[in-house]
């Protein structure tokens, strides 16, 4: 699969978090200063297709990342 999220994990000098479930990318066309994603490391279509344990890492991380932009 070719997708543009799933292979932005590779670009460490977009990374700026992550564990072993998600991870966190400042985006190429940020919208504003501290515009950060948290996404999932498997493909899914949608947030609600990981499974417990994606969902809570993903969550962990997004509030890992939302006091690291305070």
């Amino acid at each position: 699969m070719d997708c543009s999220l799933c292979t932005a994990q590779n670009e460490t000098y977009r990374l700026v978090g992550g564990n072993d479930l998600a991870y966190c990318i400042i985006p190429t066309h940020a919208l504003k200063p501290g515009h950060a994603m948290v996404l999932p490391r498997r493909h899914v279509g949608s947030l609600s297709d990981l499974i417990d344990t994606e969902a809570r890492a993903f969550v962990r991380l997004a509030d890992e990342m939302k006091n690291a932009v305070r």
